[in-house]
Protein backbone atom coordinates (compact mmCIF):
# COMPACT_ATOMS: atom_id res chain seq x y z
CA UNK A 1 0.00 0.00 0.00
CA UNK A 2 2.86 2.40 0.88
CA UNK A 3 4.52 1.65 -2.45
CA UNK A 4 1.28 2.33 -4.32
CA UNK A 5 0.83 5.65 -2.46
CA UNK A 6 4.38 6.68 -3.33
CA UNK A 7 3.85 5.86 -7.02
CA UNK A 8 0.56 7.74 -6.99
CA UNK A 9 2.21 10.82 -5.49
CA UNK A 10 5.05 10.67 -8.03
CA UNK A 11 2.55 10.40 -10.89
CA UNK A 12 0.58 13.32 -9.44
CA UNK A 13 3.66 15.54 -9.18
CA UNK A 14 4.85 14.68 -12.70
CA UNK A 15 1.41 15.27 -14.17
CA UNK A 16 1.07 18.58 -12.31
CA UNK A 17 4.52 19.72 -13.42
CA UNK A 18 3.71 18.91 -17.05
CA UNK A 19 0.39 20.74 -16.79
CA UNK A 20 2.10 23.82 -15.38
CA UNK A 21 4.74 23.67 -18.10
CA UNK A 22 2.04 23.39 -20.76
CA UNK A 23 0.22 26.35 -19.19
CA UNK A 24 3.35 28.52 -19.30
CA UNK A 25 3.96 27.53 -22.93
CA UNK A 26 0.38 28.48 -23.75
CA UNK A 27 0.85 31.90 -22.14
CA UNK A 28 3.94 32.49 -24.30
CA UNK A 29 1.98 31.48 -27.42
CA UNK A 30 -0.87 33.80 -26.44
CA UNK A 31 1.63 36.62 -25.95
CA UNK A 32 2.96 35.96 -29.43
CA UNK A 33 -0.55 36.12 -30.89
CA UNK A 34 -1.03 39.54 -29.31
CA UNK A 35 2.41 40.60 -30.57
CA UNK A 36 1.29 39.72 -34.11
CA UNK A 37 -2.16 41.35 -33.76
CA UNK A 38 -2.59 44.08 -36.40
CA UNK A 39 -6.09 45.16 -35.36
CA UNK A 40 -4.64 47.22 -32.48
CA UNK A 41 -3.28 49.72 -35.01
CA UNK A 42 -4.77 53.12 -35.82
CA UNK A 43 -4.98 51.97 -39.44
CA UNK A 44 -7.48 49.25 -38.54
CA UNK A 45 -9.34 51.59 -36.18
CA UNK A 46 -9.83 54.09 -39.01
CA UNK A 47 -11.33 51.50 -41.36
CA UNK A 48 -13.11 48.82 -39.31
CA UNK A 49 -16.56 50.55 -39.37
CA UNK A 50 -17.82 48.48 -36.46
CA UNK A 51 -16.61 45.16 -37.86
CA UNK A 52 -13.77 43.88 -35.66
CA UNK A 53 -13.50 40.46 -37.29
CA UNK A 54 -12.81 41.25 -40.94
CA UNK A 55 -9.63 42.67 -42.47
CA UNK A 56 -9.63 46.39 -43.23
CA UNK A 57 -10.35 47.21 -46.90
CA UNK A 58 -6.88 48.68 -47.44
CA UNK A 59 -3.57 47.51 -46.03
CA UNK A 60 -1.06 49.95 -44.51
CA UNK A 61 0.93 51.68 -47.24
CA UNK A 62 4.21 51.29 -45.31
CA UNK A 63 3.76 47.51 -45.53
CA UNK A 64 3.88 47.42 -49.33
CA UNK A 65 7.66 47.05 -49.55
CA UNK A 66 10.44 45.99 -47.22
CA UNK A 67 13.80 47.77 -47.23
CA UNK A 68 16.62 45.27 -47.39
CA UNK A 69 20.07 46.82 -47.73
CA UNK A 70 19.96 48.68 -51.05
CA UNK A 71 16.88 47.00 -52.50
CA UNK A 72 13.15 46.86 -51.83
CA UNK A 73 11.46 43.49 -51.46
CA UNK A 74 7.75 42.63 -51.24
CA UNK A 75 6.68 43.08 -47.62
CA UNK A 76 5.62 39.82 -45.90
CA UNK A 77 2.73 41.70 -44.24
CA UNK A 78 1.41 43.29 -47.44
CA UNK A 79 -2.32 43.95 -47.19
CA UNK A 80 -2.26 43.94 -43.37
CA UNK A 81 -2.11 46.67 -40.75
CA UNK A 82 0.83 47.55 -38.52
CA UNK A 83 1.61 45.29 -35.56
CA UNK A 84 4.50 44.90 -33.14
CA UNK A 85 5.93 42.39 -35.60
CA UNK A 86 6.11 45.02 -38.36
CA UNK A 87 9.39 46.36 -36.92
CA UNK A 88 10.54 43.17 -35.21
CA UNK A 89 10.88 40.32 -37.69
CA UNK A 90 12.05 36.78 -37.17
CA UNK A 91 11.37 34.38 -40.04
CA UNK A 92 8.62 36.32 -41.83
CA UNK A 93 10.98 37.39 -44.61
CA UNK A 94 11.71 33.80 -45.68
CA UNK A 95 8.55 33.98 -47.80
CA UNK A 96 10.21 36.55 -50.06
CA UNK A 97 13.90 35.65 -49.65
CA UNK A 98 15.12 32.26 -48.49
CA UNK A 99 17.30 32.25 -45.40
CA UNK A 100 16.55 35.84 -44.34
CA UNK A 101 15.87 35.42 -40.62
CA UNK A 102 16.30 38.21 -38.07
CA UNK A 103 16.50 38.61 -34.30
CA UNK A 104 13.38 40.78 -33.92
CA UNK A 105 14.60 43.79 -35.89
CA UNK A 106 14.02 44.92 -39.47
CA UNK A 107 17.32 45.69 -41.26
CA UNK A 108 16.32 49.38 -41.57
CA UNK A 109 18.35 52.23 -40.07
CA UNK A 110 15.02 53.81 -39.05
CA UNK A 111 11.76 51.89 -39.27
CA UNK A 112 8.82 53.32 -41.16
CA UNK A 113 5.77 54.53 -39.25
CA UNK A 114 2.34 55.39 -40.71
CA UNK A 115 2.11 58.97 -42.00
CA UNK A 116 -0.33 61.01 -39.91
CA UNK A 117 0.43 64.60 -40.90
CA UNK A 118 2.91 65.27 -38.07
CA UNK A 119 5.93 65.07 -40.43
CA UNK A 120 7.10 61.85 -38.77
CA UNK A 121 7.52 58.95 -41.18
CA UNK A 122 10.37 57.11 -39.41
CA UNK A 123 11.22 56.02 -35.91
CA UNK A 124 13.87 58.22 -34.23
CA UNK A 125 16.14 55.23 -33.70
CA UNK A 126 17.20 51.91 -35.14
CA UNK A 127 15.00 48.92 -34.27
CA UNK A 128 16.94 47.13 -31.52
CA UNK A 129 17.26 43.34 -31.45
CA UNK A 130 14.69 42.05 -28.92
CA UNK A 131 16.35 38.74 -28.07
CA UNK A 132 17.88 38.90 -24.60
CA UNK A 133 16.72 42.53 -24.18
CA UNK A 134 16.50 42.85 -20.39
CA UNK A 135 17.80 39.61 -18.92
CA UNK A 136 18.13 41.07 -15.40
CA UNK A 137 14.70 41.58 -13.86
CA UNK A 138 13.96 45.26 -14.16
CA UNK A 139 16.70 45.86 -16.71
CA UNK A 140 16.42 48.87 -19.04
CA UNK A 141 14.64 48.70 -22.40
CA UNK A 142 15.00 50.95 -25.44
CA UNK A 143 18.18 52.77 -26.40
CA UNK A 144 17.54 55.38 -23.71
CA UNK A 145 16.18 53.29 -20.83
CA UNK A 146 12.69 54.72 -21.12
CA UNK A 147 11.12 51.47 -19.86
CA UNK A 148 12.05 48.92 -17.22
CA UNK A 149 9.64 46.08 -17.89
CA UNK A 150 8.38 44.41 -21.09
CA UNK A 151 4.77 45.08 -20.02
CA UNK A 152 5.28 48.85 -19.65
CA UNK A 153 7.06 48.94 -23.01
CA UNK A 154 4.16 47.02 -24.59
CA UNK A 155 1.48 49.30 -23.13
CA UNK A 156 3.27 52.36 -24.49
CA UNK A 157 3.81 50.76 -27.90
CA UNK A 158 0.19 49.71 -28.38
CA UNK A 159 -0.97 53.31 -28.06
CA UNK A 160 2.13 54.91 -29.59
CA UNK A 161 3.41 56.35 -32.84
CA UNK A 162 4.72 53.06 -34.22
CA UNK A 163 1.16 51.73 -34.27
CA UNK A 164 -0.03 54.88 -36.03
CA UNK A 165 -1.41 56.74 -33.01
CA UNK A 166 -0.56 60.40 -32.42
CA UNK A 167 0.26 61.97 -29.09
CA UNK A 168 -3.04 62.91 -27.49
CA UNK A 169 -4.85 59.84 -28.91
CA UNK A 170 -3.75 57.45 -26.17
CA UNK A 171 -7.15 57.25 -24.46
CA UNK A 172 -8.85 56.47 -27.76
CA UNK A 173 -6.17 53.88 -28.57
CA UNK A 174 -6.55 52.11 -25.21
CA UNK A 175 -10.28 51.81 -25.67
CA UNK A 176 -9.77 50.46 -29.18
CA UNK A 177 -7.37 47.75 -27.98
CA UNK A 178 -9.89 46.67 -25.37
CA UNK A 179 -12.72 46.65 -27.94
CA UNK A 180 -10.71 44.39 -30.26
CA UNK A 181 -10.20 41.90 -27.46
CA UNK A 182 -13.81 41.93 -26.25
CA UNK A 183 -15.44 41.78 -29.69
CA UNK A 184 -13.08 39.23 -31.23
CA UNK A 185 -14.97 36.19 -32.52
CA UNK A 186 -11.92 34.09 -33.36
CA UNK A 187 -12.61 34.31 -37.11
CA UNK A 188 -10.15 37.10 -37.96
CA UNK A 189 -7.27 35.73 -40.11
CA UNK A 190 -4.09 35.40 -38.06
CA UNK A 191 -0.70 33.78 -38.60
CA UNK A 192 -0.82 32.60 -34.98
CA UNK A 193 -1.38 28.88 -34.48
CA UNK A 194 -3.79 29.61 -31.62
CA UNK A 195 -7.39 29.42 -32.72
CA UNK A 196 -10.45 30.78 -30.98
CA UNK A 197 -11.57 34.13 -29.67
CA UNK A 198 -9.53 36.02 -27.10
CA UNK A 199 -12.27 35.34 -24.57
CA UNK A 200 -11.87 31.60 -25.18
CA UNK A 201 -8.07 31.74 -25.14
CA UNK A 202 -7.81 33.69 -21.91
CA UNK A 203 -10.36 31.37 -20.33
CA UNK A 204 -7.87 28.53 -20.84
CA UNK A 205 -5.58 30.23 -18.33
CA UNK A 206 -8.44 30.82 -15.92
CA UNK A 207 -9.33 34.41 -16.83
CA UNK A 208 -12.84 35.57 -17.74
CA UNK A 209 -12.62 38.76 -19.79
CA UNK A 210 -16.14 39.77 -18.79
CA UNK A 211 -15.02 39.97 -15.16
CA UNK A 212 -12.24 42.48 -15.95
CA UNK A 213 -12.53 46.23 -16.19
CA UNK A 214 -11.12 47.89 -19.29
CA UNK A 215 -7.91 49.03 -17.51
CA UNK A 216 -7.46 45.52 -16.08
CA UNK A 217 -7.88 43.96 -19.53
CA UNK A 218 -5.32 46.32 -21.05
CA UNK A 219 -2.86 45.52 -18.26
CA UNK A 220 -3.46 41.79 -18.79
CA UNK A 221 -2.71 42.21 -22.48
CA UNK A 222 0.55 44.04 -21.84
CA UNK A 223 1.63 41.51 -19.23
CA UNK A 224 0.89 38.62 -21.58
CA UNK A 225 2.97 40.15 -24.38
CA UNK A 226 5.64 40.71 -21.73
CA UNK A 227 5.68 36.97 -20.97
CA UNK A 228 6.36 36.32 -24.64
CA UNK A 229 9.16 38.91 -24.79
CA UNK A 230 10.83 37.51 -21.67
CA UNK A 231 10.86 34.08 -23.30
CA UNK A 232 13.05 35.26 -26.21
CA UNK A 233 16.54 33.91 -25.71
CA UNK A 234 19.46 32.40 -27.55
CA UNK A 235 20.01 28.63 -27.51
CA UNK A 236 20.83 27.08 -24.14
CA UNK A 237 21.09 23.56 -22.76
CA UNK A 238 19.24 22.19 -19.74
CA UNK A 239 21.89 23.65 -17.44
CA UNK A 240 21.43 27.15 -18.83
CA UNK A 241 24.70 27.15 -20.77
CA UNK A 242 24.76 29.04 -24.09
CA UNK A 243 25.30 26.49 -26.86
CA UNK A 244 24.16 28.09 -30.13
CA UNK A 245 27.30 29.78 -31.46
CA UNK A 246 30.74 28.50 -32.40
CA UNK A 247 32.12 30.62 -29.55
CA UNK A 248 29.86 28.86 -27.03
CA UNK A 249 30.76 25.45 -28.41
CA UNK A 250 34.45 26.35 -28.29
CA UNK A 251 34.25 27.25 -24.61
CA UNK A 252 32.30 24.13 -23.64
CA UNK A 253 34.56 21.84 -25.67
CA UNK A 254 37.53 23.22 -23.74
CA UNK A 255 35.90 22.92 -20.34
CA UNK A 256 35.07 26.62 -19.95
CA UNK A 257 31.64 27.71 -18.73
CA UNK A 258 29.55 29.62 -21.29
CA UNK A 259 27.19 30.98 -18.63
CA UNK A 260 27.44 32.57 -15.22
CA UNK A 261 26.93 30.58 -12.04
CA UNK A 262 23.93 31.44 -9.86
CA UNK A 263 24.65 34.73 -8.06
CA UNK A 264 27.83 35.25 -10.09
CA UNK A 265 28.07 38.83 -11.36
CA UNK A 266 29.07 39.79 -14.88
CA UNK A 267 32.31 41.19 -13.49
CA UNK A 268 33.13 37.93 -11.69
CA UNK A 269 32.39 35.88 -14.78
CA UNK A 270 34.56 38.21 -16.88
CA UNK A 271 37.47 37.66 -14.49
CA UNK A 272 36.91 33.90 -14.70
CA UNK A 273 36.84 33.97 -18.50
CA UNK A 274 39.99 36.08 -18.76
CA UNK A 275 41.81 33.66 -16.45
CA UNK A 276 40.74 30.68 -18.55
CA UNK A 277 41.78 32.30 -21.83
CA UNK A 278 45.14 33.28 -20.33
CA UNK A 279 46.02 29.90 -18.80
CA UNK A 280 44.70 27.28 -21.23
CA UNK A 281 47.34 26.43 -23.83
CA UNK A 282 46.17 23.33 -25.70
CA UNK A 283 42.93 24.48 -27.31
CA UNK A 284 40.50 22.27 -29.24
CA UNK A 285 39.05 24.14 -32.23
CA UNK A 286 35.57 24.17 -33.73
CA UNK A 287 35.91 23.12 -37.36
CA UNK A 288 34.03 25.11 -40.05
CA UNK A 289 30.45 24.11 -40.76
CA UNK A 290 27.82 25.90 -42.88
CA UNK A 291 25.03 27.92 -41.27
CA UNK A 292 21.42 28.33 -42.42
CA UNK A 293 21.03 32.07 -41.88
CA UNK A 294 24.57 33.43 -42.22
CA UNK A 295 26.98 33.68 -45.13
CA UNK A 296 29.99 32.75 -43.00
CA UNK A 297 30.72 29.29 -41.58
CA UNK A 298 30.32 28.52 -37.90
CA UNK A 299 33.97 28.22 -36.82
CA UNK A 300 36.30 28.99 -33.95
CA UNK A 301 40.02 28.67 -34.62
CA UNK A 302 43.28 30.54 -33.93
CA UNK A 303 42.07 33.72 -35.64
CA UNK A 304 38.87 33.84 -33.59
CA UNK A 305 40.90 33.23 -30.40
CA UNK A 306 43.20 36.12 -31.35
CA UNK A 307 40.10 38.29 -31.69
CA UNK A 308 38.72 37.07 -28.34
CA UNK A 309 41.98 38.00 -26.60
CA UNK A 310 41.89 41.48 -28.15
CA UNK A 311 38.21 41.79 -27.20
CA UNK A 312 38.92 40.91 -23.57
CA UNK A 313 42.15 42.88 -23.42
CA UNK A 314 43.50 46.11 -24.86
CA UNK A 315 40.47 46.95 -27.00
CA UNK A 316 38.31 47.33 -23.84
CA UNK A 317 35.30 45.91 -25.71
CA UNK A 318 34.37 43.65 -22.79
CA UNK A 319 34.10 46.65 -20.49
CA UNK A 320 30.60 47.26 -21.88
CA UNK A 321 29.91 44.13 -23.95
CA UNK A 322 30.33 41.74 -21.05
CA UNK A 323 30.18 37.99 -21.68
CA UNK A 324 28.21 35.81 -21.69
CA UNK A 325 25.34 38.13 -22.73
CA UNK A 326 27.81 40.54 -24.39
CA UNK A 327 26.07 43.58 -22.93
CA UNK A 328 26.25 45.20 -19.51
CA UNK A 329 22.67 46.51 -19.76
CA UNK A 330 24.07 49.97 -19.06
CA UNK A 331 24.60 53.23 -20.97
CA UNK A 332 27.72 54.65 -22.59
CA UNK A 333 28.81 57.41 -24.96
CA UNK A 334 31.09 56.09 -27.69
CA UNK A 335 30.83 59.20 -29.85
CA UNK A 336 28.22 58.05 -32.36
CA UNK A 337 25.87 61.03 -31.90
CA UNK A 338 28.82 63.39 -32.20
CA UNK A 339 30.13 61.81 -35.40
CA UNK A 340 26.71 61.72 -37.04
CA UNK A 341 25.99 65.34 -36.10
CA UNK A 342 29.42 66.56 -37.24
CA UNK A 343 29.09 64.73 -40.55
CA UNK A 344 26.18 67.07 -41.37
CA UNK A 345 27.26 70.30 -39.71
CA UNK A 346 31.04 70.18 -39.72
CA UNK A 347 33.72 68.98 -37.34
CA UNK A 348 33.33 70.46 -33.88
CA UNK A 349 29.63 71.27 -34.35
CA UNK A 350 28.51 68.80 -31.68
CA UNK A 351 31.06 70.06 -29.17
CA UNK A 352 29.87 73.62 -29.74
CA UNK A 353 26.16 72.74 -29.75
CA UNK A 354 24.22 74.60 -27.05
CA UNK A 355 22.56 71.90 -24.99
CA UNK A 356 19.96 73.19 -22.50
CA UNK A 357 20.82 73.13 -18.83
CA UNK A 358 18.40 71.79 -16.22
CA UNK A 359 16.89 75.27 -15.74
CA UNK A 360 16.90 76.02 -19.49
CA UNK A 361 14.75 72.96 -20.12
CA UNK A 362 12.17 74.07 -17.58
CA UNK A 363 11.97 77.48 -19.27
CA UNK A 364 11.59 75.97 -22.77
CA UNK A 365 9.96 72.54 -22.28
CA UNK A 366 8.42 72.40 -25.77
CA UNK A 367 11.81 72.23 -27.45
CA UNK A 368 13.72 70.45 -24.70
CA UNK A 369 11.41 67.60 -23.70
CA UNK A 370 10.01 64.71 -25.69
CA UNK A 371 6.25 64.88 -26.13
CA UNK A 372 3.99 62.81 -23.88
CA UNK A 373 0.30 62.12 -23.37
CA UNK A 374 0.17 64.98 -20.87
CA UNK A 375 2.14 67.31 -23.14
CA UNK A 376 1.52 66.20 -26.74
CA UNK A 377 2.85 69.45 -28.21
CA UNK A 378 6.34 69.11 -26.80
CA UNK A 379 8.70 68.61 -29.73
CA UNK A 380 11.74 66.87 -28.24
CA UNK A 381 14.38 68.36 -30.55
CA UNK A 382 17.08 66.45 -28.68
CA UNK A 383 15.68 63.02 -29.55
CA UNK A 384 15.53 63.56 -33.29
CA UNK A 385 17.71 62.33 -36.10
CA UNK A 386 20.09 65.10 -37.21
CA UNK A 387 19.15 66.89 -40.43
CA UNK A 388 21.25 69.22 -42.57
CA UNK A 389 18.66 72.01 -42.49
CA UNK A 390 17.78 71.58 -38.80
CA UNK A 391 20.87 72.50 -36.74
CA UNK A 392 19.06 71.88 -33.42
CA UNK A 393 18.01 68.31 -34.19
CA UNK A 394 20.22 65.80 -32.40
CA UNK A 395 19.80 62.59 -30.42
CA UNK A 396 21.23 62.80 -26.90
CA UNK A 397 20.01 59.39 -25.73
CA UNK A 398 19.24 58.97 -22.04
CA UNK A 399 19.58 62.77 -21.60
CA UNK A 400 15.99 62.92 -22.83
CA UNK A 401 14.75 60.83 -19.89
CA UNK A 402 16.73 62.46 -17.08
CA UNK A 403 14.62 65.12 -15.36
CA UNK A 404 11.64 64.70 -17.68
CA UNK A 405 8.64 65.89 -15.63
CA UNK A 406 6.33 63.23 -17.10
CA UNK A 407 8.74 60.33 -16.52
CA UNK A 408 9.21 60.66 -12.79
CA UNK A 409 8.41 57.00 -12.14
CA UNK A 410 11.60 55.87 -13.95
CA UNK A 411 13.93 58.62 -12.68
CA UNK A 412 15.37 56.56 -9.78
CA UNK A 413 16.17 53.69 -12.14
CA UNK A 414 17.63 55.97 -14.80
CA UNK A 415 19.90 57.74 -12.31
CA UNK A 416 20.99 54.40 -10.90
CA UNK A 417 21.84 53.16 -14.39
CA UNK A 418 23.91 56.28 -15.16
CA UNK A 419 25.76 55.91 -11.86
CA UNK A 420 26.50 52.25 -12.58
CA UNK A 421 27.56 53.08 -16.13
CA UNK A 422 30.31 55.20 -14.58
CA UNK A 423 31.14 52.15 -12.41
CA UNK A 424 30.20 53.99 -9.21
CA UNK A 425 28.15 52.55 -6.35
CA UNK A 426 26.67 55.83 -5.19
CA UNK A 427 26.40 59.17 -6.97
CA UNK A 428 25.76 62.31 -4.98
CA UNK A 429 25.10 64.43 -8.03
CA UNK A 430 22.79 67.37 -8.58
CA UNK A 431 20.15 67.29 -11.32
CA UNK A 432 22.47 69.43 -13.44
CA UNK A 433 25.37 67.00 -12.99
CA UNK A 434 23.20 64.01 -13.88
CA UNK A 435 22.04 65.86 -16.98
CA UNK A 436 25.57 66.75 -18.07
CA UNK A 437 26.85 63.22 -17.53
CA UNK A 438 23.94 61.73 -19.51
CA UNK A 439 24.71 63.51 -22.81
CA UNK A 440 24.75 61.05 -25.72
CA UNK A 441 24.60 57.90 -23.55
CA UNK A 442 22.88 54.92 -25.17
CA UNK A 443 22.20 51.37 -24.03
CA UNK A 444 24.77 48.71 -24.86
CA UNK A 445 23.26 46.22 -27.33
CA UNK A 446 24.16 42.54 -27.24
CA UNK A 447 26.71 41.34 -29.80
CA UNK A 448 25.20 37.89 -30.17
CA UNK A 449 24.17 36.94 -33.71
CA UNK A 450 25.12 40.28 -35.27
CA UNK A 451 24.72 38.65 -38.67
CA UNK A 452 20.96 38.76 -38.11
CA UNK A 453 20.63 42.34 -36.85
CA UNK A 454 22.38 44.82 -39.19
CA UNK A 455 22.58 47.81 -39.49
CA UNK A 456 24.21 48.65 -36.20
CA UNK A 457 24.25 51.42 -33.55
CA UNK A 458 21.30 53.49 -32.35
CA UNK A 459 21.12 55.41 -35.63
CA UNK A 460 21.83 52.47 -37.93
CA UNK A 461 24.89 54.33 -39.25
CA UNK A 462 27.13 51.24 -39.50
CA UNK A 463 26.30 48.63 -42.11
CA UNK A 464 28.87 46.05 -41.04
CA UNK A 465 31.22 45.07 -38.23
CA UNK A 466 34.29 46.73 -39.75
CA UNK A 467 32.39 50.03 -39.90
CA UNK A 468 31.64 49.77 -36.18
CA UNK A 469 35.27 49.00 -35.35
CA UNK A 470 36.39 51.98 -37.42
CA UNK A 471 34.04 54.25 -35.46
CA UNK A 472 35.40 52.90 -32.17
CA UNK A 473 38.96 53.54 -33.33
CA UNK A 474 38.02 57.09 -34.21
CA UNK A 475 36.16 57.53 -30.93
CA UNK A 476 39.12 56.37 -28.87
CA UNK A 477 41.39 58.88 -30.64
CA UNK A 478 38.90 61.70 -30.04
CA UNK A 479 38.53 60.79 -26.36
CA UNK A 480 42.28 60.56 -25.80
CA UNK A 481 42.81 63.96 -27.42
CA UNK A 482 40.03 65.58 -25.41
CA UNK A 483 37.93 66.13 -28.54
CA UNK A 484 34.87 64.08 -27.53
CA UNK A 485 32.03 65.67 -25.62
CA UNK A 486 31.20 63.72 -22.46
CA UNK A 487 33.21 60.62 -23.41
CA UNK A 488 32.76 57.37 -21.57
CA UNK A 489 35.81 56.87 -19.29
CA UNK A 490 36.75 53.57 -20.94
CA UNK A 491 37.12 55.28 -24.33
CA UNK A 492 40.31 56.97 -23.14
CA UNK A 493 41.73 53.60 -22.08
CA UNK A 494 40.81 51.84 -25.30
CA UNK A 495 43.74 50.67 -27.39
CA UNK A 496 42.17 49.30 -30.53
CA UNK A 497 44.40 48.91 -33.58
CA UNK A 498 43.52 48.45 -37.25
CA UNK A 499 45.60 45.27 -37.32
CA UNK A 500 43.14 43.81 -34.76
CA UNK A 501 40.14 44.44 -36.99
CA UNK A 502 40.06 41.18 -38.94
CA UNK A 503 40.62 39.07 -35.84
CA UNK A 504 37.94 40.99 -33.93
CA UNK A 505 35.58 40.62 -36.89
CA UNK A 506 36.21 36.86 -36.97
CA UNK A 507 35.55 36.59 -33.24
CA UNK A 508 32.32 38.62 -33.45
CA UNK A 509 31.15 36.42 -36.33
CA UNK A 510 31.77 33.40 -34.11
CA UNK A 511 28.94 34.72 -31.91
CA UNK A 512 26.48 34.12 -34.74
CA UNK A 513 23.98 31.32 -34.38
CA UNK A 514 21.02 30.19 -36.46
CA UNK A 515 18.43 31.96 -34.35
CA UNK A 516 14.85 31.35 -35.44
Amino acid sequence: MAKMSFLFLMLFYVTTARALEDLETFKVDLGEKLFLEDRFSQGFFKQHDGDYNSPAPEGASILEQFEYLEENLPHPQRGQQVSCASCHFVDQMTDVQEGLVLTYNDFSAFSRVPARGDQQTRTPRNSMNMVLPNAPEGGPLHWDGEFYSPSSLTCATLVGRNMGWLLGEESQARQHVVNVLRKDSGTYPSVSELKGSYAELFKKIGIELTELSDPQLLELTCNTVGIYLKDLDFAKDEDGQFIGSAYDQFLLQNGVRSQRLPNETQGEYLTYLKDQVRTIQDWQWIEPSPMKYHNEDSVFGPKELQGLKAFLGRSQCATCHRPPEFTDYRFHNTGISQFTFDSLHGRGAFSNLKIPSHNDRLLDPASSFVGTENHPHWQGDFRKSPEKDEPKFVDLGIWNIIGHPDKKEVQPQVKKMICESYQLKNCEWSDEEYLTKSIALFKTPTLRSLGQSAPYLHDGSAEDILSVLTLYLRGSHFAQKGQMRNPDPFMRAMSIHPHDFRALEAFLQSLNEDYD
